[in-house]
């Protein structure tokens, strides 16, 4: 089965069971997945119901069905009936199908829900994450990537929307009345120089966060950090300010510590490429490319292609195994 190239996929997994179905939901950007409902097989005609409603809610690119295997991987009564389940669902619904040895999900479902308490009415519905887990695992390292480009467009629309020529207006008489772009470095900055062209200003700032981030004592100053750079006075100035990832908050607390620096803006408004939630400080940004679910042990890391055509860098993101 192949998945969409270059963006994120969502997919459906099933543990086939003569009685039960167990089904879960996973994504190939976060190669997470959980566990989702069980269906009762009463009938071929309710089953399929069943299926086709969780199908038009998750609209899933593709499908996993676990395949029962005896312990030394031959077939028993139960693998045909998982091939043709999965072949039935191919064909009622037109989606990519493939099948994942699943001989050790049921014990290790059982275990997972005897070990966390949880209820034994989801024990198919854990083995289906299990069988999507271990898919997920086996997929190569391209598929963990997800194109930025619709993400960038949206927030591009929404800042030329609010502000329209009044970004990057020259200071009148009465002070410094337009807004300007700050990109916090290095992905924000990456952003806002994109961004800068793209609505036409003549420049942009560079904010540099590392002397006020909380786990300096920890980590300290990069070696490779750039210093903050502000083609603009602070003062009175209106500034949009400009990252990759909104995460805990603690990186934005840093950057307007570090504009305060330099001067007392009139307002900062916050524009982020993708929210990824897990706020830990009262932090909320204006201008949002999109929304994505990633879980707290990975980091969501922007990367720019400069050799891709048309003459301007193409952004995606990955993820990569989160380190403290």
């Amino acid at each position: 089965m192949s998945l969409p190239g270059g963006r994120e996929a969502t997919l459906l997994a099933f543990d086939y069971g003569e009685k039960r179905i167990g089904v879960a939901v996973g994504n190939s950007l976060t190669r997470s997945a959980r566990a989702l409902v069980v269906v009762q097989n009463r009938s071929r005609e309710y089953r399929f119901a069943e299926v086709g409603k969780l199908i038009a809610q998750w609209k899933p690119d593709a499908l996993v069905v676990g395949l029962p295997m005896h312990p030394d991987g031959t077939p028993h009564e139960m693998t045909q009936l998982a091939k043709r389940f999965g072949n039935q669902l191919n064909g009622r619904f037109n989606l990519p199908v493939t099948w994942v040895d699943e001989r050790y999900s049921s014990v290790e479902a059982e275990a997972n829900i005897r070990g966390n308490k949880g209820c034994t009415d989801m024990l198919d519905a854990e083995a289906a994450s299990i069988i999507l887990q271990q898919y997920l695992g086996g997929l190569p390292d391209t598929m963990s990537s997800i194109d930025a480009e619709a993400p960038y467009r949206a927030l591009l629309d929404q800042i030329r929307a609010a502000y329209g020529d009044k970004l990057g207006a020259r200071e009148g008489a009465k002070g410094a009345e337009g807004a300007v772009l700050a990109g916090i470095h290095s992905g924000g900055a990456w952003l806002a120089e994109r961004l800068a062209r793209d609505l036409n200003l003549a420049s942009f700032g560079v904010v540099n966060v590392a002397l006020h981030r909380d786990d300096y004592a920890k980590k300290g100053l990069h070696s490779q950090a750039s210093p903050t750079s502000l083609p603009f006075s602070v003062d009175g100035r209106r500034i949009v300010l400009v990252d990759d990832v909104l995460y805990t908050g603690r990186t934005i607390r840093a950057a307007l510590n570090e504009l305060y620096d330099y001067g007392r803006p009139a307002a900062v408004e916050l524009a982020v490429l993708a929210d990824r939630g897990g706020r830990e400080l009262p932090v909320a940004a204006r201008f949002v490319g999109g929304v994505v679910d990633v879980p707290a042990d990975a980091t969501l890391v922007l990367a720019r292609d400069e050799t891709s055509g048309g003459g301007e860098p193409r952004f995606t993101f990955h993820t990569e195994a989160r380190v403290d």
